[in-house]
């Protein structure tokens, strides 16, 4: 089970359209990680989508350790 956060960068780009946009993203992740090819299947579900209002997150050499 995945909850999703997104922040004002997100939001900004995609305003209305944020959850929809993640659900795409997440139909994508579906589709690569159930590949016949693939030993373990991975079945990602989106239990819910926040957005957090008033942050900005940015994956910077700090921030992926």
């Amino acid at each position: 089970n995945v909850h999703v956060f997104y922040d004002d960068s997100f939001n900004t780009r995609f305003g209305a359209a944020a959850t929809t946009r993640i659900q795409a993203i997440f139909s994508i992740v579906k589709t690569i990680y159930s590949d016949s090819s693939l030993t373990t299947v991975i079945e990602p579900n989106v239990i819910d989508i926040t957005y957090r209002s008033g942050v900005t997150w940015t994956a910077t050499g700090a921030t992926l350790k």
